[in-house]
């Protein structure tokens, strides 16, 4: 029995709780105050990720369409 609840807990250990990943990155020395200010840093990197893929997204639908026709 105690094997068991051993199990399950090492199961509950390594599961991962959220769908993310953890990055280490590189800021330039100008920007380390704005992004420590910020109330969620993460959230505000991931938004500014997804901004970013939106517009390179978008540049590339078009750029498909205009090579299309």
């Amino acid at each position: 029995m105690e094997e068991n609840k051993q199990a399950k807990r090492s199961y509950r250990r390594n599961k991962p709780v959220t769908k993310s990943k953890v990055y280490a990155i590189r800021l330039d020395i100008d920007l380390v105050d704005f992004v420590r200010e910020q109330p969620n840093m993460s959230k505000f990197i991931n938004e500014l990720i997804r901004k970013e893929k939106e517009n390179t997204q978008k540049y590339e639908s078009k750029s498909k369409r205009l090579y299309q026709t």
